[in-house]
């Protein structure tokens, strides 16, 4: 009995989970791992719909012009009224109602912040890396610059040095020419 107790005593001071969630720097880790597999992603997306709609009631249009004429008095079938009424032209016309339906959707985004947070640090990482590439390989562009010009100088020293050796060499030859010449 003693023995199983003891085992569990060891079982329990070992426990792996405490040992995480007591140092915070493994619960990090163990964080940014569960986040990564997706296995709490709470994105969600709520999609809002508004209706509103605008009505023009009637309204009349009304006109008055003095004209010479005899009493008249007219409808049209759209509503428009045309009257003379002791010298007076009146111009009637309602305008029929008119509604206009607008729809508004509105979508909202909810993110989940842990996971934008890790996916930041890991664009941080490799822009880092990037930059660090391109300082890399622009100072190897320059230092082969350099090489080339040190080899080209190398190489001018060596044809340099081959021109005077066979100048040396052949001198007896390059006088009897050049006195054939001359």
């Amino acid at each position: 009995m003693r023995i199983a107790a003891l085992i569990f005593i060891l079982l329990i001071g070992c426990n792996p989970v405490k040992r995480v969630l007591n140092d915070r720097e493994k619960f990090e880790q163990v964080k940014e791992a569960v986040i990564r597999s997706g296995a709490c992603v709470n994105d969600t997306i709520t999609i809002e719909t508004t209706k509103d709609s605008i009505v023009y009631k009637d309204s009349i249009i009304e006109n008055k012009i003095q004209v010479p004429c005899s009493d008249f008095e007219k409808n049209l079938p759209d509503g428009t009224l045309i009257r003379i009424s002791s010298g007076v032209l009146t111009y009637q016309h309602k305008c029929k109602e008119k509604q206009i339906l607008r729809t508004i959707t509105k979508t909202n985004n909810i993110r989940d912040k842990a996971y934008e947070n890790i996916l930041k640090g890991d664009i941080t990482k490799r822009d880092t890396a990037i930059s660090a590439y391109i300082k890399l390989l622009s100072d190897s562009q320059i230092a082969n610059r350099e090489l080339k010009k040190e080899n080209r100088n190398l190489a001018l020293k060596f044809w340099g040095i081959i021109a005077i050796a066979g100048v040396i060499v052949f001198r007896k030859q390059i006088f009897k020419l050049v006195n054939v010449f001359i």
